[in-house]
């Protein structure tokens, strides 16, 4: 509550400023500024390749007629982490970690590698790919959320082929009243 002679309360004081600055001003070793930007970029090739191979593997599971994996952190993490060089060190994965990885692996060997330059390891980047993986539920969890009815009306028009009906009726002989009365029941029915 404010006091009586004061209209509104005061500003509250901010707990942090961000200022823009070149990041030779903040960190001026020259090594420091190189391993910065090469991680930078080996984590950009990850997600752009994680991002990729994720959509191929949910296309792969929805063409052979699987059911789609959650899409966890854990889940997320080893699909980022396969269009990588494999790293050979650190404690072993468990047994569904490593049936995931077995089956990620196979597709990507099989239809994803030969359209890769060269597997960019992964050292030094395990806390990086934990913030990228739920970066990428996040996008997944936003797309579904504003998109859902329209992704939802474009499978049912392409899988009940309504472009084609749609266009046999257009080519049909009937007049034009019938043919808007046939596309607006053939719309109706979907």
């Amino acid at each position: 509550m404010c006091p009586k002679n004061m209209k509104e309360p005061p500003d509250p004081i901010p707990t942090y400023q961000t200022i823009k600055t070149s990041l030779k001003r903040v960190a001026r070793n020259d090594v420091v500024i190189e391993k910065l930007q090469e991680a930078t970029k080996r984590a950009n090739t990850i997600m752009t390749h994680g991002l990729h191979f994720l959509k191929l593997y949910l296309l792969h599971c929805y063409e052979i007629g699987l059911s789609f994996p959650k899409l966890d952190k854990e889940f997320v993490k080893e699909v980022l982490k396969v269009p990588c060089k494999d790293a050979k060190s650190g404690r072993p994965v468990g047994e569904k970690a490593a049936s995931t990885k077995r089956v990620l692996r196979d597709l990507y060997d099989r239809h994803y590698k030969p359209y890769v330059r060269e597997e960019v390891p992964y050292t030094h980047l395990n806390t990086v790919i934990d913030y990228m993986a739920i970066e990428v539920i996040t996008m997944y969890e936003n797309n579904i959320k504003a998109r859902f009815v329209g992704h939802m009306e474009r499978f049912v028009n392409v899988s009940w082929g309504k472009k084609d009906a749609l266009a046999v009726i257009q080519a049909s002989d009937a007049s034009s009243e019938e043919k808007r009365a046939q596309g607006n029941a053939l719309c109706a029915q979907l």
